[in-house]
Formats: structure tokens, C-alpha cells, sequence
């Protein structure tokens, strides 16, 4: 038996609204199996925006959703993935509960969040994703191949300013999120081969540090840091293997690692700019990002103020 994990972020270059990491943890029946699972899964997930109903797009976030744009590509993705691994959830705070349950008292500090929820699916149908649901399942079946876990940390600004204060960088502060991340969903005490994959943090090529920080027991040992790719290797028996690249979301499980977060974010803003634009009539939602973010957040100031709410609650330094 052999692991595979994908691992990435929505929501690293915005002002406003939550940094979001994920993992994928595939289980594979050995270490000789493809770890090309668009290969293995090629019947039904392309890699690709698809208008073909009975396929299921798994790819970069980036290239299947628009800001406020349609959520139905992320849905199908992620809800039926989470079905067939009898995760099913209906709404948002399933939603939480199911990836990350620390972010289930994280909200309740966050105005916007406390007392908001919504019924997922939100723009398909619960059926579709039932259907889809069952091409997962029965894939599972025939290969021995499958999702057995996904897992995010959702950092709201003010926990990401306290992170970054610690770290001294958002860099660093991604990096330890998702080592942290991939540490949790690892066994250490069952010896299997396990290849993990992240996107690219930035333009960073050196994990050597903050991987031995993250598995401190494990000698590290570094296999390439190139313009493309970084790889690493740990475990008790060096079972462990780290590659972070340039596109990773080419790798299936980093590609629906991509697609959960961008669509946690997504729906964590659509709780956002709906308590602001109660607030503040005629308010024009946003999407987070540095420019836009600063026209929003001034907007907002007078109301903010009003209700007391602190800059550093929703208002990243960096």
C-alpha cells in the first residue's frame, strides 16, 4: 500500500478574506501503481474545463473559476469526492466541520461568519453530485485507487497577522500551514510509501528547514532544489518523499487540493461581502485583491468603526 498527497492554497495574494490550504490523501494499492491519476481515472476526470456533464473537471482552481463567478466546476469536483468518502455535506457549517472543525471556533470571533450559513450544493444539483459521487465510488472498487481524506486550514487575516508576526513572512507562514497540514494526515507509525506534492510556494526553492521542523524526529535529506521543482526526502525509513513544483496542480491530487480551497474561500467570501453589503447599501462586493481590497475597505471604514470592529480582524500586513 502506498499514500499520495496534493496540497495547495486559494487565497495567498488577497488583502481580505481567509488564506486557505488543503490536502488531498489518496490510498493507492502499491508503490509501483501510476501515480498518473488522470491516467487511472481517465473514464470520467479530465484534467481540463469539460462541458461534457457525465465527466468531471479536476484541475488549477485558476482555470475552472472566474471571480463571482458560477461555483458549479468546484462543486462538482469536491462535493462528490467527499460523498463517495462518506464525508457527505449539505451546508457550510458541515462544510467546516468536515475539513477543518478548528475553524468552527475560529468563526465565532469573526462578525461575518458567526451566524452565517448556506445550503451546498449551490449551483448544481444535490443529484449530480450524488451521480458523481458513484463514478468515484465504483472507480474505487475496480482500481483499489481512491480519496480517503481531505483536510484544509482555514486562516482567517487575523490569525494569518499573528502567524506572520511569528514567522516574519506569509512565505514562511504557507509553508508551515501546509507541512503542518500534510504532518497531520500522515501515520508515522505505519511505514508506507507516501509522495507528497505541493504547488510552488512563490518563488521559495529551499523546504529543507521547514520540513525537519515539521517532522523533527526525521533526517532530511535533499534530492534537487531546481528552477521547476524541489524534492526532498524523510520517513524512518525514508519513505517520505516532498516535491514541490512549478504547475504541481498537474498532479490530480494537488489539483482537487487546489479546487477545495478556492472553493472554501469562495464561499467564506460570500459570507463576507454579504454582512458588508448589509451594512453599507450599494456596497460593490469584492474579491479581496490589493487594489480592489483598499476601495472596499475604505468604503466599509464608517461602518466598521460603528460597530467596533478591529483593522487587524480583517485587514492582512502583509
Amino acid at each position: 500500500m502506498a499514500y499520495l498527497i496534493g496540497t495547495d492554497e486559494a487565497g495567498y495574494g488577497p488583502k481580505l478574506g481567509p488564506l486557505v490550504v488543503s490536502a488531498t490523501l489518496w490510498q493507492t494499492p502499491n508503490d509501483d501503481f501510476p501515480t498518473d491519476l488522470y491516467q487511472v481515472f481517465g473514464d470520467f476526470v479530465t484534467d481540463g474545463p469539460t462541458k461534457n456533464q457525465e465527466q468531471i473537471a479536476v484541475a488549477d482552481s485558476k482555470a475552472l473559476y472566474s471571480s463571482h463567478g458560477s461555483l458549479a466546476a468546484l462543486e462538482r469536483g469536491v462535493l462528490p469526492v467527499l460523498l463517495a468518502m462518506e464525508s457527505p455535506v449539505t451546508d457550510w457549517r458541515g462544510l467546516l466541520e468536515s475539513l477543518d472543525a478548528t475553524a468552527v471556533e475560529a468563526v465565532k470571533r469573526l462578525p461575518w461568519q458567526c451566524d452565517f450559513d448556506i445550503p451546498l450544493p449551490i449551483d448544481v444539483d444535490a443529484v449530480v453530485v450524488d451521480g458523481l459521487a458513484a463514478k468515484w465510488s465504483s472507480a474505487r472498487t475496480k482500481t483499489g485507487c481512491g480519496p480517503v481524506r481531505i483536510a484544509s486550514r482555514i486562516v482567517f487575516p487575523h490569525q494569518l497577522n499573528d502567524l506572520i508576526d511569528r514567522l516574519g513572512s506569509k512565505g514562511a507562514a504557507l509553508t508551515e500551514i501546509t507541512l503542518a497540514l500534510v504532518a497531520d494526515n500522515i501515520d508515522e507509525t505505519e511505514v508506507a510509501q507516501t509522495h507528497v506534492v505541493c504547488d510552488r510556494h512563490g518563488g521559495r526553492k529551499k523546504y529543507a528547514a521547514a520540513i525537519q521542523h515539521a517532522f523533527p524526529d526525521w533526517m532530511v535529506r535533499v534530492d534537487c532544489e531546481q528552477a521547476d521543482e524541489s524534492a526532498y526526502r524523510t520517513g524512518r525509513e525514508g519513505q517520505l518523499d516532498f516535491r514541490f513544483r512549478v504547475g504541481g496542480e498537474a498532479f490530480l491530487p494537488t489539483a482537487l487540493a487546489s479546487m477545495t480551497s478556492k472553493f472554501v474561500r469562495e464561499v467564506a467570501m460570500r459570507a463576507f461581502n454579504q454582512f458588508w453589503c448589509e451594512q453599507v447599501p450599494g456596497l460593490k462586493p469584492t474579491a479581496g485583491y490589493p487594489v480592489d481590497a483598499v476601495r472596499f475597505f475604505e468604503e466599509i471604514s464608517p461602518a466598521r468603526q460603528k460597530l467596533g470592529i478591529e483593522d487587524r480582524l480583517l485587514w492582512r500586513a502583509r
